[in-house]
Order: C-alpha cells, then structure tokens, then sequence
C-alpha cells in the first residue's frame, strides 16, 4: 500500500507539471500538498540587459553604441553609451571664404585678412557647428518596462577634441525630452534653452580602444561633465560650437585641424523610485511564455485533470538576492476578450518571488473566459525613495511547486 501511495503521488506531481493525462488508479481519495523542486538557474540579470540592449539598440540612431562594461570588480550590470556627434576636418579652402565641411560658416569680410595672414577679432559671436537634425537617446522602450522610476547613478560626460582652435570655441548643448507618440517634427530648441559647458577639455573619449567591451570602474578621463535626464523618456541632443566675440583667429586656426563631439553615458542598472506605487514590468516570456496557458490546456473548455484536483499553487521562484523585498509581486493574465482577466498579489518578505494560487484564483483559473491563462509578472514598490540594483550574478536559483490537492476516484 505503501509502494502504491508513493507511486500515486508521483503521477499526480506528473500531472501538474506537465499535464499529461496518466491513467489513474480507480476509487482513492487523495489530500495533501505534494511539491517538487527543480535547481534550476534562470539569470535574471540577462533579461534585464538584454531588454536594456534590445530597446537602445533596436532604435539607435547612426553613430551610438552600447558596450557593456566587462570591469569585473563593477557589482552592478552597466553600460555605457557612446555617441558620436560630429567628427569632420576643420580646413579652410583657397579662394573661398566658406570652411570646408562648414557651410554655414561665412568668414565674408574677415576672409582676406586671414588670407594675408592678420589676426582677425570677431565682433560678435558665430555659430561655427549647428548640429541640425539632433542625435535621440532612446529610453522610451526602458521607460516602458519602469513606471515612475529614474535612473540614480547615472553619469554623463561631453568630449570635445582635435584641433587646437578649440581652445578659442564654445560649445553649447540643448537636451529635449521627446514623447515618442508625437508625430509632429522635433525642432530645434530656443537659444536659452542651450547651456554653455565650461571649459571644455581638448581630449577624446578613446572610443576606438573600447568599443568591443569597456573594462573600467567609471568613465574616461577627461571631457566635461553635465546633467541628462534619464527618467524613461527619449532625449533629443542639440549642439552648437560657437567661435564666441571677441575671438582671436589665425589662417592657421582652419588648417589640418579637426573637430570631434562626443557624448558617453554611464548606466549602471541603479534605479530609485521617485513616486508610490513605482512598478517594474517584467518582459513578456521572462518566466512563462506569454501566449500558452500555464496548466496546458488547448482550449477553453478542453478537459484538464490538472485544474480538476488541484485546489490552490504555489509557485516559488528563489533568487540570490533580496533586492526586491518589501515589494509586491503582481501576476496578472488577460481574459481571453483582451480584458482585464485576474490578478493575483503577494507580498515578497524575503530573497524569493512568491506566486501564490488560492482556492478563489484556482476557479477563476477554471472559468473559460480567463482561458488561457498565460501569466505575465511585475514588481510594485509601495513607497517613493526605493533604490533597486540589479547586480551582476542576478539569478534564480530554484523553482519550488506545492499543490494543495484533493481527488476521489474509485479502485
């Protein structure tokens, strides 16, 4: 009797996990909470990144990257963006008073004396480099995955570099947030919009020496530091070199010289909350996939001996870390009409995301309207002033099914 006990419950955790149908012994009736634990590694840091990667790379413009930072003492997943604003000789061409490559700068009066080699003065300031169309930072598919969160940590440097005329220039920049579903052009900003960097630093970002991985704790030396905001929204960049009033220049100034603009942004996966109720979404197929029901069934109203002699789940997933304590874990699947379906709420007290199916959930689960019943999971932060990090080693690390039961059959 033993032996056929041991062998019952076998078949019935087979039924849960993979809903076959088995062929079951006639006439017993079955209560307990038979659970299985698989030690199975699912690195929930990767989904992150690769989201991160997936969402700035599948809109970036011509002329960004995203290099993920290899520094092994780095706790916490970062990457860092680098965008390549304008790189172009700065020569002035015999007999014609317009710079090579620079269209919109007119030396008129000042050409000949400059030919004649004099130091000219300028009078008033002159846009030497507008960067008409602005290069778009895309945040927005991340802002999509986290509501009401901003990134903490995250550092922004502008490099100005290459001839040495630019000690005599300005550089200006301008930083617009874009809503995405707006079609109308984007504009570029009104002068004050623009802010001057101070004393930019003669020196490039190294890009060519660490785009295939970047193996340091911060980023390159040099450049001038300013403020982005990174608050899940795309962000139009506009920039100005000015040969500002007052300028000295030489023929010398436009000859076998450069000029190259770069941004680089340091992204650590640091978030902080900056609201209640701050939410992250997991993607879809994270965990489950999005579009089969969770127990199997093929149809609405297909038998399924699984729903039938399961009372409530519950669903462990243990992780390495307790970053997410105090939040709570929200399941929620769609009716099959695209309505709001059931949701279903449990508080994580510890390293572990708990999915918990009661009695009340189960029917739910059973009534053909909700079928399939394809999970999909977010995170829901109480109170504002959360900080989130997702470190490097981010896994989960065992997944624990407990079933309450209960079933009768005849031997």
């Amino acid at each position: 009797m033993k032996k056929r006990t041991i062998f019952i419950y076998l078949s019935l955790l087979v039924l849960i996990f993979f809903a076959c149908d088995l062929k079951i012994p006639s006439k017993i009736e079955i209560k307990g909470s038979p659970s299985v634990e698989f030690a199975e590694t699912v690195d929930i840091g990767k989904i992150f990144s690769d989201l991160l990667n997936d969402a700035i790379n599948g809109d970036k413009a011509e002329g960004m990257d995203i290099v993920p930072c290899t520094n092994t003492e780095l706790e916490y997943i970062t990457f860092v963006i680098h965008m390549d604003l304008f790189d172009r000789p700065l020569t002035i061409e015999e007999d014609a008073p317009d710079i090579s490559e620079y269209p919109g700068f007119d030396l008129g009066d000042y050409y000949d004396k400059l030919a004649d080699g004099e130091t000219i003065t300028l009078t008033e300031d002159k846009d030497l480099i507008n960067s008409g169309e602005p290069m778009i930072l895309p945040l927005s598919s991340i802002g999509s995955y986290l509501t009401d969160f901003n990134f903490k940590d995250l550092k922004t440097k502008l490099y100005f570099s290459g001839s040495e005329t630019i000690e005599k220039l300005e550089i200006k920049i301008a930083k617009v947030e874009v809503d995405k579903d707006n079609t109308d052009p984007i504009t570029e900003p009104e002068p004050e919009f623009y802010e001057t960097i101070s004393s930019p630093i003669n020196q490039s970002s190294g890009f060519d020496g660490w785009k295939n991985g970047y193996n340091e704790k911060s980023l390159p030396n040099g450049g001038s530091e300013f403020d982005l905001p990174m608050n899940g929204k795309d962000i139009a960049i506009f920039f100005k070199v000015i040969v500002p009033k007052g300028a000295d220049l030489e023929r010398k100034d436009f000859e076998d010289g450069t000029i190259k603009v770069e941004i680089v942004v340091w992204l650590p996966f640091v978030f902080e909350s900056i609201n209640d109720n701050a939410e992250i979404v997991f993607p879809e197929d994270a965990l489950f996939s999005s579009k089969d029901d969770l127990f199997g069934r093929k149809s609405a109203d297909a038998e399924n001996t699984m729903t039938d002699i399961v009372e409530s789940l519950s669903l462990e997933i243990v992780i390495n870390k307790d970053i997410f304590k105090g939040a709570d874990l929200i399941v929620w699947s769609k009716q099959n009409d695209g309505s709001e379906g059931i949701v279903i709420t449990n508080k994580i007290t510890d390293n572990s995301l708990p999915f918990i199916i009661k009695e009340a959930d189960m029917k739910k689960i059973n009534n053909p309207v909700n079928w399939p019943f394809a999970p999909n999971f977010k995170l829901r932060f109480p109170l504002a002033g959360n900080t989130i990090s997702f470190p490097k080693v981010f896994n989960a690390t065992n997944i624990i099914f407990t079933a309450n039961i209960k079933y009768k059959m005849d031997l």
